[in-house]
């Protein structure tokens, strides 16, 4: 058996008619939305990134505590 995976534009009434036509086919598996091309952080990096805008916004040089246990 062949596989297609597709990912469809549903903020377009084109995309949601197409995913309301193709749920009630049997061979159909729907997905929850991918990350594709996205980057995941970890709660440091987003802290770190958090702090430098924070700090390149106000001109200053705070540190913010962070639980590394999260």
């Amino acid at each position: 058996m062949s596989t297609v995976v597709v990912e469809i534009d549903v903020s377009r009434p084109a995309g949601v008619k197409l995913v309301q036509d193709l749920q009630h086919k049997r061979v159909v598996t729907f997905l929850p939305p991918s990350s594709l091309g996205e980057t995941s952080y970890s709660h440091s990096e987003v802290w770190s990134m958090l702090e430098k805008k924070f700090n390149d916004h106000y001109g200053t040089n705070c540190k913010f505590p962070i639980n590394e246990a999260v």
